[in-house]
């Protein structure tokens, strides 16, 4: 991961945290991963999240390629369609809480900047260094819409 020609352990364990009137835990639905990287000199760095409806799956980038780490994110659908990312970067020694911001990613520049969707944020992007930004309207391709809730 780091490029020292090691390799690291990466594991996620996914779980839920509350179970039915009856006492049974549902299999399908997850709402606590936790990330365990083991690396260099069998140090293990470890980083939770708990939120509802996570999607079980790592999906793995990288989205600065000037930062040194690899990043590590989870998406998960929220209690009631909230979708939500949540980016954690790795450099093979340590495991770091990078962003979380609404919506899925999309897409990505190499330079920090990720593009995400949702419902309520159409037009936006998060930047690894300054945070949600809105998108430029002249980067805006068709027209903008209201939605009244």
């Amino acid at each position: 991961m780091d490029g020292d020609g090691t390799d690291e352990r990466i594991a996620a364990y996914f779980s839920c945290s509350w179970t039915y009137d009856d006492g049974s835990v549902p299999v399908d639905t997850f709402d606590l991963c936790e990330i365990e990287v083991a690396a260099r000199g069998g140090m293990v760095y470890t980083a939770s999240w708990q939120y509802d409806n996570l999607r079980p799956r790592l999906n793995f980038a990288d989205f600065d390629a000037g930062d040194g780490l690899i990043q590590i994110y989870l998406e998960g659908d929220g209690p009631s369609g909230d979708p939500y990312t949540r980016i954690f970067g790795c450099d093979g020694t340590r495991v770091i809480k990078n962003a979380g911001f609404p919506g899925f990613i999309t897409r990505c520049d190499g330079h920090g900047r990720i593009y995400s969707f949702d419902e309520y944020n159409v037009n936006c992007f998060y930047d690894l260094r300054n945070g949600l930004t809105p998108l430029p309207k002249e980067n805006i391709v068709g027209t903008e819409t209201e939605r009244n809730f």
